[in-house]
């Protein structure tokens, strides 16, 4: 069984560092992210200095009936692929489109946006103070070329400190939380909140890169995946 992991974590290792050597050809194409999010374009071009074209999806995640999923990996990964599809008929050029969802989920199914204001945030980072949750990534990638829809979803746990009042809210007054699922941003000030992860700390800030060049990889050179 011990086996059976070395050669599995041994394949997911290759296939993601085949990446860096597909950047040459990747950079020669367009590749579209369906997603206005400042944090997946900093880790996709900033971080991997992939030639990104940044198109706006025409889908408000907000007008899905999230009861209609079993579990929240469903429901991410329907509405990274509705994102995707929205900007497809205007990219038939492009290698790969991206559309990417971000949740923060507690007790394994209630889910958190991004808050609709203040008073939300604050109530969202009480509910998650002294405990533990789960960040779910869901992302679709669609290649034009053939029309194929590729999905998938990565999660990260998530322990939070037992922070107080106060000091939620001298973190809602900075503004930081009121753009981000679950209103805290690992990445930014909210760290200070966090007491330790297991798993993707990308997928914490928006985007999961290793899974990312995995799956990519695979579907661009998919004998060797």
């Amino acid at each position: 069984r011990t086996q059976q992991r070395s050669q599995q974590q041994s394949r997911q290792s290759s296939s993601s560092a085949m990446l860096l050597q597909l950047l040459a050809e990747l950079n020669r194409s367009r590749i579209v992210l369906a997603s206005t999010s400042p944090r997946r374009r900093a880790l996709l071009v900033e971080q991997l200095g992939l030639n990104v074209t940044i198109v706006a999806p025409q889908f408000d995640e907000s007008t899905i009936d999230k009861s209609l999923f079993s579990v929240p990996a469903d429901y991410v990964m329907h509405s990274a692929t509705q994102k995707a599809r929205s900007v497809a008929a205007s990219s038939p050029d492009a290698l790969v489109i991206i559309g990417s969802d971000t949740v923060v989920v507690l007790d394994g199914n209630v889910i958190l946006e991004k808050p609709r204001d203040a008073a939300h945030a604050t109530q969202m980072l009480q509910q998650l103070r002294g405990r533990s949750h789960t960040v779910v990534t869901g992302v679709c990638l669609i290649t034009p070329a053939n029309a194929k829809e590729h999905t998938f979803f990565e999660t990260t746990e998530v322990e939070m400190a037992a922070f107080d009042d106060e000091e939620i809210a001298a973190y809602v007054r900075t503004g930081e939380p009121l753009d981000k699922a679950g209103s805290y941003g690992i990445q930014g000030l909210g760290a200070v909140f966090v007491n330790g992860i297991r798993g993707d700390y990308n997928n914490v800030v928006g985007f999961p890169l290793h899974r990312f060049a995995l799956e990519l990889s695979r579907l661009m050179v998919p004998s060797k995946a």
